[in-house]
């Protein structure tokens, strides 16, 4: 059976998958229309792939309707099976964001964070109860023993995420007993570590005056003991010859 959807392909390179909801002699209607995009991303082998992905084209707007001047759109076609689930599932998937953005609208930060936080641990502990039953021999087959990553050919048999969290949930994964240290600190690769290092000596560093430190045993050792301005050492050395 046809579906009631169309890509538009516009003059202005733009392709768009939407409803038409009804049309003027110039323009047409559409509602909750969604342009294609395409991404690269790479899968957990490294290797980049191109992508197709659907984001709302009315985004930064409160409509999901509007019109589009027949003379702005190059040709109509009918999108194929595997386009329109994505359409279905792109809709959808912005339609939980829109509800929870307006269901965190009604909280306080600390009610918020308090939720989240909780959301997280449930899904952490789901994990981590299946982990034992998913890593059964059988599947442990489809893991390469060095590289710890699925095999190729076996990555449908995987779910691999990205998180970013912030400091402070990742100390308390880790005093809960959801996370190792030793685990996250080997996934730290040597640029990590170096960037690491940076930081704490940045944060250790200080340009703070002690030039009026005189009464210290190692005062002169440090850089910040000497005036910044060559008249007071000039000064200084002309004092002592007289």
């Amino acid at each position: 059976m046809e579906n009631e959807y169309r890509i538009l392909k516009l003059k202005s390179g733009e392709q768009i998958i939407t409803k038409i909801t009804g049309q003027r002699k110039d323009s047409i209607t559409v509602v909750r229309p969604y342009e294609f995009e395409s991404i690269l991303m790479a899968d957990p082998m490294g290797r980049k792939k191109e992508v197709t992905v659907l984001k709302d084209w009315l985004r930064h707007s409160d409509q999901i309707k509007t019109t589009i001047p027949k003379d702005f759109i190059a040709s109509f076609l009918n999108p194929d099976t595997n386009v329109v689930s994505l359409y279905e599932e792109s809709k959808e998937r912005d339609d939980v964001i829109n509800n929870r953005d307006k269901m965190f609208e009604n909280m306080t930060e600390e009610e918020a964070q308090k939720m989240l936080e909780g959301k997280i641990q449930s899904l952490l502990e789901a994990l981590k109860n299946g982990f034992d039953e998913e890593m059964s021999e059988d599947n442990m087959e489809n893991i390469d023993p060095v590289s710890g990553m699925p095999n190729k050919g076996s990555e449908k048999e995987f779910v691999v995420m990205n998180m970013i969290l912030p400091p402070s949930i990742i100390k308390d994964f880790i005093k809960e007993g959801f996370l190792d240290e030793d685990d996250i600190m080997s996934m730290l690769s040597d640029k990590d570590m170096k960037e690491i290092e940076d930081h704490l000596l940045r944060s250790t560093f200080t340009d703070e005056d002690t030039s009026d430190e005189t009464d210290r045993d190692d005062y002169g050792s440090q850089w910040t003991d000497w005036t910044n301005n060559p008249h007071d050492l000039l000064d200084s050395e002309n004092n002592d010859e007289d």
